[in-house]
């Protein structure tokens, strides 16, 4: 099998990389952390030894997205109120059960305190941890093995899916001030910034050629190609098939009358 990936820096027998032992695995992933946005070919080197520095990015990028609608909790409320005013006028919901709904929408953002908050950030943790890390990973895995015929471990893959979550984390970081800033949940790195805001249903399948989601795509490319071991073009033939999948399920759900809830 043929691997089309550049020449990487040399790691020796012991699987040390920039000078750090895989056995001291904390500093591991604070390397891998700096590398992967300088230097992702070389931060995905040696995955299959390393089986435990995927938690540290994962954990960062679960817990700057569920801190992030809390933060912007005023914002979620009123998108959520709109949300139930379009359902209505399409007629999915009568004016007394949107009246119920926003009620009670009213009352949990008006009783939020320490205790159910903390939760709310345990379980949003825990749900990304699940949906975002463990699936696909179990997904990319499968494909890598029974289609591309390569020989990744789950581990290997886990740890790929966690290191290109990495630009998630940083549009947390980037978009969760300007939302406060600007007053509004409609901030987009994407061609959506000039078809008029993401409730057009054009703009929200251009949002998803968002900057961030694009860098993660690439990033899955060269992870999978390191780990699998396979080229980067099959890499893509795995990848990009997936992502089209999910995006066209998205666009499906917009366009559907359910599609004012997201």
């Amino acid at each position: 099998m043929t691997d089309d990936n550049p020449a990487l820096p040399p790691v020796d027998g012991s699987g040390v990389v920039g000078g750090i032992h895989p056995t001291d695995p904390w500093p591991m992933a604070l390397r891998r952390l700096s590398l992967v946005v300088t230097q992702p070919t070389t931060a995905f080197r040696g995955l299959g030894n390393d089986r435990t520095s995927w938690l540290l990015p994962a954990l960062l990028v679960s817990l700057l997205a569920a801190v992030s609608p809390i933060l912007m909790s005023t914002l979620h409320v009123e998108k959520q109120m709109a949300a139930v005013e379009q359902m209505v006028d399409r007629g999915i919901i009568t004016e007394e059960m949107a009246a119920e709904i926003q009620q009670k929408t009213a009352e949990r953002a008006s009783n939020r305190a320490l205790g159910p908050t903390l939760f709310q950030v345990l379980l949003g943790v825990l749900s990304h941890l699940a949906f975002r890390y463990l699936l696909p990973a179990a997904l990319l895995l499968a494909g890598v093995r029974f289609v591309m015929e390569g020989r990744a471990t789950f581990p290997a893959v886990l740890s790929v899916v966690a290191f290109s979550s990495v630009p998630a984390g940083i549009r947390e970081l980037v978009r969760t001030p300007l939302q406060l800033a600007e007053g509004t949940l409609e901030i987009q790195f994407s061609p959506a910034l000039l078809a008029g805001g993401s409730q057009n249903l054009g703009a929200y399948a251009l949002n998803l050629l968002d900057f961030f989601d694009i860098w993660i795509l690439a990033l899955l490319i060269l992870g999978l190609a390191a780990v699998g071991p396979i080229s980067r073009g099959r890499a893509a033939g795995l990848v990009l098939p997936l992502w089209l999948i999910y995006s066209l399920a998205k666009i499906g759900l917009k366009a559907s009358p359910f599609g004012a809830a997201l």
